[in-house]
């Protein structure tokens, strides 16, 4: 519901209440890494880190924020090594996550692995 605000003539307020919000971010895998252990490399897109999960080690690539990739550039990044013969030195990709924020604490942990080129 509209209401006026006092003193300020034409300004009015909404009632927000019922309202739930949507866009809150969401617990996923990244935020279940105890350890950023080493860089693994890097390149035009962003950096490959090795980092645990519980006791498990995952290669992560996190893509660099002022890349702009389009759909099929993030649909080739995912597919390629989908297309690949199982191999020793290719890893799987296990899942994915699109427009994650990342916490402070994370991105200081990322760029403390990160070349200085990043």
């Amino acid at each position: 519901m509209a209401g006026k605000y006092p003193g300020k003539p034409g300004l009015s307020r909404l009632d927000l209440s019922p309202l739930q919000l949507v866009d809150q971010p969401r617990p996923d895998f990244i935020d279940e890494i105890t350890t950023y252990e080493s860089c693994l490399g890097h390149g035009s897109f962003g950096v490959v880190l090795k980092v645990k999960i519980s006791k498990d080690m995952y290669a992560m690539k996190f893509i660099l924020p002022n890349q702009v990739l389009t759909d099929g550039q993030k649909r080739r990044e995912l597919e390629i090594p989908r297309t690949l013969e199982m191999h020793d030195n290719i890893v799987n990709i296990h899942k994915s996550v699109e427009k994650k924020v990342l916490s402070i604490s994370q991105v200081k942990q990322i760029l403390a692995l990160s070349p200085p080129t990043i």
